[in-house]
């Protein structure tokens, strides 16, 4: 059994499984992006050791860990490269781990964990390349090669965030901008609240909002569905940058498949699959047309354990 560990800027993951597509024991805990880093450091150390010791766990069992970190990795150093928290920067994230479950361990960026999980237990398998893009707090994205995950020169690849692009609606606008800044689930919901800053009706969007009248891109989406016009306009040009940026990662790599996951209410066919492959269309290469499907993941939260779990069975049996 392999234990597989998921640290993102507002959640930990923890599971046990096989490293072949099992999944057992998964507790989830919630991390606040804002505290300070030795506070949210203490909360997985607690968090790791409580989850080792429950009776569910047999840790004779485990021989290894997989990590998934939210943000690129060095993958020689086995240390994030950069992060939300700065403080992670350089941090020996693999060997701290190592000596807390007490197990070899292996570290890896979570969208590449992602990616490889959905390649060989998701909406990927039988296809390569394969290129995954999370839409997330970030955007995110990996290369999965023949079921393994391409790594670059060493300190990750498949940055589809920082590809740089013309805003997508301002037609105006000579500015460049990174992808991150329309195409992720923070951007969404970050148009939803500057929508409302400068006067928009933004009442549709706010029927779907928890009680504290936070924006996010689930409620954009879930207005967008029952057909409201802001929303839609909101979600619109997200989807015209996604499009750009999908269609560079086409003329560079041409993937037999684009898996993209997203909250649950992003993923709908109406609202976002059908307008998105026909605006990649539109732009498309044109002798690379019909080459490349782009299909929702299937994995769910559960796609970074599996990949964990599946590269710390890996690094052990030294089969690839």
């Amino acid at each position: 059994m392999f234990l597989g560990i998921e640290i993102g800027s507002t959640k930990l993951q923890l599971a046990c499984g096989d490293g072949l597509g099992s999944t057992a024991n998964i507790t989830r805990i919630a991390l606040d992006p804002y505290d300070e880093f030795d506070k949210t450091r203490h909360q997985v150390e607690t968090a790791i050791r409580e989850w080792l010791n429950s009776p569910n766990i047999n840790r004779a069992e485990l021989r290894g860990a997989g990590i998934g970190f939210e943000g690129p990795v060095d993958a020689l150093q086995q240390t994030p490269a950069t992060s939300y928290e700065e403080d992670w920067d350089r941090f020996p994230l693999r060997n701290w781990i190592s000596d807390l479950v007490e197990l070899p361990a292996v570290l890896h960026k979570s969208a590449d964990l992602a990616g490889l999980a959905e390649s060989l237990y998701g909406a990927g398998v039988g296809m390569s390349p394969l290129f995954f893009i999370g839409l997330g707090p970030s955007l995110a994205g990996s290369l999965i090669v023949n079921e393994q995950i391409y790594p670059g020169a060493g300190r990750g690849a498949a940055e589809i965030g920082q590809i740089r692009i013309r805003h997508p609606v301002d037609t105006d606008n000579e500015h460049m901008f990174i992808l991150d800044t329309f195409g992720s689930e923070d951007a969404i919901a970050a148009q939803a609240a500057f929508g409302e800053r400068i006067g928009g009706n933004l009442d549709g969007v706010l029927n779907f909002c928890d009680d504290d009248g936070t924006f996010t891109a689930a409620a954009v989406a879930s207005a967008a569905r029952v057909g409201d016009r802001v929303a839609l306009n909101i979600l619109n040009e997200s989807l015209q940058a996604l499009a750009e940026g999908i269609s560079q990662i086409i003329a560079l790599l041409c993937p037999g498949r684009i898996v993209i996951a997203a909250t649950e209410s992003l993923l709908s066919e109406e609202i976002f699959f059908q307008p998105l492959r026909q605006l990649v269309d539109e732009r498309i290469f044109e002798p690379f047309k019909g080459l490349t499907d782009i299909v929702p993941a299937t994995l769910g939260d559960k796609a970074v354990l599996y990949g964990a779990m599946t590269m710390a069975r890996r690094s052990i049996t030294h089969i690839y």
